[in-house]
């Protein structure tokens, strides 16, 4: 288990997120773009709230919210990661059901252009609950394939993840890069 940060957003967050999800969701839809689901019960619109909201709280979190206000002009999508944090590209992944793992949304993890994987988890209100990081290298290996009802997914167990709070001692010179870069608890 990992030492996870929380980060709450405030009302004028949480608008801004809505307003940019709703752009998104227009962009899409107007380009035929579908949503990958993972939860039947969310539409479109929400996914893309619960999205936005994770990568806000992560950049607020490491410091890099400038990114995410470049990054969110892309309306459509991105280019295979979310953030740049202390030199490393990483695609946050969040979810709203606690027990639910890092989820890719296709089978082939060549997919994968991050450095690093974050995993966050969505509670009540926009508290946003950063969970942990993985390296790449560590998903490669310890993740696997699974069928899901909306089809063949890359999975990867969240026991497998590490403190966030690496990433951030990294920035202060105290984790190296490769530390990083192979994160993951050992199985």
């Amino acid at each position: 288990m990992t030492k996870s940060i929380f980060v709450q957003l405030t009302a004028e967050e949480v608008a801004h997120i809505q307003r940019l999800a709703r752009e998104r969701n227009e962009f899409k839809e107007s380009h035929g773009i579908k949503a990958k689901r993972f939860d039947s019960t969310r539409t479109n619109y929400d996914i893309h709230v619960i999205g936005f909201g994770a990568e806000l709280a992560v950049a607020k979190v490491y410091g890099v919210t400038e990114q995410l206000a470049k990054n969110v002009n892309r309306l459509g999508t991105d280019d295979g990661y979310d953030l740049i944090i202390n030199g490393f590209k990483c695609e946050v992944k969040c979810r709203a059901k606690h027990h639910l793992d890092f989820i890719l949304p296709n089978p082939n993890i060549e997919a994968f252009k991050a450095d690093l994987g974050i995993l966050v988890y969505l509670h009540e209100n926009y508290l946003f609950e950063i969970y942990g990081v993985i390296g790449k290298k560590k998903l490669k290996r310890l993740g696997f394939v699974k069928e899901f009802e909306w089809g063949k997914r890359f999975i990867c167990d969240k026991r497998h993840f590490v403190d966030p709070e690496l990433l951030l001692n990294f920035r202060q010179q105290k984790t190296p890069a490769e530390t990083l870069l192979t994160a993951g608890a050992h199985p």
